[in-house]
């Protein structure tokens, strides 16, 4: 109980400015976070996702699909599986994020993709909305 409070003690003379607590988004310049899901041809995820993180996106989440081009077409002889790619993107890097991702798809006809984003109304906690915006950055020793 004693090394819990003390923990909220020292947070609060953290972010404190004469003995008054300040929120953080009264002493962070707050931006607005986007889903970007990108849908990509199996194995290409890897690639995408590295490239994401070269431009400053933190999070993301791969899970695998499958495309619904046989069930229309019979005779289709491509290749249905897919990787879905959820992506955590700042507002103010979403141009950066689409003009790599429009780069990596026009490459070849083996790296052809699909995205889109959605605006993300909410976040629960300063915490997780620091780490979903790459805000505060972990540094190894």
């Amino acid at each position: 109980m004693a090394f819990r409070k003390k923990q909220k003690e020292e947070k609060k003379l953290i972010r404190s400015t004469n003995g008054r607590f300040v929120p953080y988004e009264e002493t962070s310049n707050l931006a607005r976070i986007k889903i970007f899901i990108s849908i990509v041809p199996h194995g290409q995820a890897d690639g995408v996702v590295k490239l994401l993180e070269r431009v400053g996106v933190n999070y993301s989440v791969i899970t695998q699909g499958e495309g619904t081009g046989a069930k229309f077409v019979p005779n289709l002889v491509a290749d249905n599986k897919k990787q879905i790619i959820f992506s955590f993107v700042r507002e103010d890097l979403t141009d950066k994020v689409k003009n790599t991702l429009k780069q990596r798809f026009s490459v070849s006809k083996a790296s052809n993709g699909i995205s889109f984003s959605i605006n993300l109304t909410s976040v629960m906690g300063v915490s997780i909305y620091k780490f979903l915006s790459n805000t505060r950055k972990v540094t190894g020793k």
